[in-house]
C-alpha cells in the first residue's frame, strides 16, 4: 500500500503532462547547430538496486545555496485602479529571469541540444516589450509566447499558463489531495493551489462557470488509443496517444478486451511515439499493472538549485514522499559529492555550477496480480516526439526492463518536481522543472532524451524495426 501511495503521490503530484487541454502548446525547438551525440551506449541496460533508507526524525530541509541575491531593482508594484505601465512588465520579465537564473536548470542542456542563448533571447524579448510599449497584461502575455516561449518550445516544462480554463482543470486535479473536508493531504499540491489561487493570478486568469460534470465528459477522448492486429496470432499493436486520466476508464474497458482478444500472442507492441504525456498513472494502470508477476526495481536521479522558489516545491514534494514511504527516495545535500560516490562517468560537470542538491529516485514495485493479464513479449516504440508522462514511463521500462524500448531518443521533456513563479504585476502564471534528471550514468534525459534499449535499424522506422527484430 505505501508503494501504491508513493506512486499516486508521483502521477498527481508532479502533474508531468503536458495537456493541451491545459497548457499553452508550443512545438519543440530546433536547433542551427549540430544535436550534441549521445555517449556510447552500455552493453546492458542499467538497473542499480535501491539500498535502504533509515526512516527520518525530521522532514529535510533543503539546503541553503550561500549567497542569494535579492532581486534588484525591485518590482515597480501595480496596484488596482491605475494603469499599467511598460515598466510595470518589465520588472515583471526581469523577476521572471531573475528568479530562472537562480532556479531553473537546464539552460546548459537547452543549449547543447537547441542552440538556445538564453541571454540572448532575454535581451530580445526585453527589447520586444520596449519596443511595443507594452500597457496591458494580455499584449504582455503574447509577447512572452512570441519573443520568448515559443523558442524554448516548452522544453524543461519552461512555459506560461495561458488560459481562465486551467482553473477549473487544475481544481478537480487537486479534488485528488483533499481530505472530505477540504483540506490538503499533500503540502506540494497546497504550494500549488497557493499560488493558483493568489489574487493576482485570479485577476488574470478570471473565474470561469462550467458545470464540472458536463466539462469532464467533454475531456474524454475516445480516439486516443486505437488496436490492431499486425501478425495474426502473433503480433498485437497498441497506439497511444496522450496518458489522460479523464480518458483512464474508458481506456480500461478497450485495452482489456483487447488483451482477451490477444490472448496466446508472443508480441504486444505499444507505440509512444506521437505521445505528448499526461500522467503516467495511466500507463501503469493500464499496461504495467496487469502484467507484473515478479518485483521490478531501479533508480533515476535528479539535481536541483538550492534557490528560494524551488526549496518552496522541493521541500513540500520531497517531505510527501518520505511521509508516504521513508524508502522511495534518497537526498544529499552535496550534488557533486553525490555524483563522485555514485560513479556517474556521462554526468556533465559544467552543469554543476547551478546544481546542490540530489534525490535517487527508488522504485521498487511488487506483483499485483499472480497471472499476466498479456503473456507473451512487450515493445515500447519511442521517438522525438515522446514527452513528459510518456518520458516518465519510458524511464521506468529503461530503469527497470519491464519491456523493451525501440526507436529514437525521446523528447527531453520530463521533471520529476515542477515549480510555478506568479508575475506578480501581469499576474501570469510560468512553470518550469526544477530538476535535471539523469539515468545511473549521469546521462541527462533533458538533453539526450531517454534512450531506447534498441534504436532504429538503418533505413527503418520504429515500428518496422521490432518486426524485424521479431523476425
Amino acid at each position: 500500500m505505501k508503494l501504491l501511495l508513493v506512486l499516486a503521490l508521483f502521477f498527481v503530484l508532479s502533474a508531468c503532462g503536458r495537456s493541451s487541454h491545459i497548457e499553452q502548446s508550443y512545438p519543440l525547438p530546433t536547433s542551427e547547430f549540430v544535436t550534441t551525440p549521445p555517449p556510447p551506449e552500455p552493453t546492458t541496460a542499467p538497473i542499480s538496486t535501491p539500498q535502504p533508507t533509515p526512516c527520518p526524525t525530521h522532514r529535510p530541509q533543503i539546503r541553503l545555496i550561500p549567497y542569494e541575491p535579492e532581486y534588484i531593482p525591485l518590482i515597480q508594484r501595480w496596484s488596482g485602479g491605475e494603469p499599467f505601465l511598460t515598466e510595470h512588465f518589465l520588472c515583471d520579465f526581469d523577476y521572471l529571469m531573475h528568479t530562472l537564473r537562480l532556479n531553473f536548470p537546464l539552460f546548459g542542456p537547452a543549449y547543447r541540444r537547441f542552440g538556445i542563448d538564453i541571454n540572448a533571447l532575454a535581451e530580445r524579448t526585453r527589447q520586444a516589450i520596449t519596443e511595443n510599449s507594452i500597457t496591458c497584461p494580455h499584449a504582455f502575455s503574447n509577447i512572452l509566447a512570441t519573443h520568448f516561449f515559443r523558442r524554448i518550445g516548452g522544453f524543461g516544462h519552461l512555459y506560461q499558463h495561458w488560459e481562465a480554463r486551467l482553473h477549473l482543470v487544475l481544481a478537480n486535479i487537486y479534488r485528488y489531495s483533499m481530505d472530505p473536508y477540504g483540506n490538503f493531504i499533500h503540502a506540494y499540491s497546497q504550494r500549488i493551489y497557493e499560488v493558483m489561487r493568489a489574487d493576482a493570478a485570479i485577476r488574470f486568469y478570471g473565474y470561469i462557470n462550467v458545470d464540472l460534470g458536463e466539462y469532464e465528459a467533454g475531456m474524454v477522448d475516445p480516439h486516443i488509443i486505437t488496436t490492431s492486429i499486425m501478425v495474426p496470432g502473433e503480433v498485437a499493436y497498441v497506439n497511444v496517444r496522450g496518458f489522460s486520466l479523464y480518458n483512464l476508464d474508458h481506456d480500461r474497458d478497450i485495452i482489456f478486451a483487447f488483451y482477451e482478444e490477444i490472448a496466446g500472442f508472443d508480441h504486444l507492441i505499444i507505440d509512444l511515439r506521437q505521445n505528448l504525456g499526461g500522467f503516467a498513472e495511466y500507463f501503469y494502470e493500464l499496461f504495467v499493472f496487469p502484467n507484473l508477476t515478479t518485483r521490478l526495481e531501479g533508480s533515476f536521479y535528479e539535481f536541483f538549485s538550492a534557490g528560494h522558489n524551488n526549496r518552496i516545491y522541493a521541500d513540500a514534494l520531497i517531505g510527501d514522499y518520505l511521509a508516504a514511504d521513508p524508502g522511495s527516495l534518497t537526498f544529499h545535500y552535496n550534488a557533486a559529492e553525490f555524483i563522485a560516490e555514485n560513479s556517474m562517468p556521462y554526468f556533465n560537470e559544467d552543469d554543476l555550477t547551478v546544481l546542490h542538491n540530489a534525490i535517487a529516485w527508488n522504485i521498487q514495485i511488487d506483483p499485483h496480480v499472480t497471472e499476466r493479464a498479456f503473456e507473451g513479449r512487450i515493445w515500447v516504440l519511442i521517438g522525438p516526439n515522446t514527452q513528459s508522462g510518456a518520458e516518465v514511463a519510458s524511464i521506468f521500462i529503461r530503469e527497470t526492463g519491464f519491456a523493451s524500448l525501440v526507436g529514437e531518443p525521446t523528447a527531453g521533456i520530463m521533471g520529476a518536481i515542477s515549480a510555478y513563479k506568479l508575475l506578480p504585476n501581469s499576474g501570469i502564471l510560468v512553470r518550469y522543472d526544477l530538476g535535471y534528471m539523469t539515468d545511473s550514468y549521469g546521462r541527462s534525459f533533458e538533453e539526450f532524451g531517454v534512450q531506447p534499449h534498441y534504436f532504429n535499424l538503418p533505413g527503418m522506422n520504429a515500428l518496422e524495426t521490432v518486426l524485424e527484430l521479431i523476425r
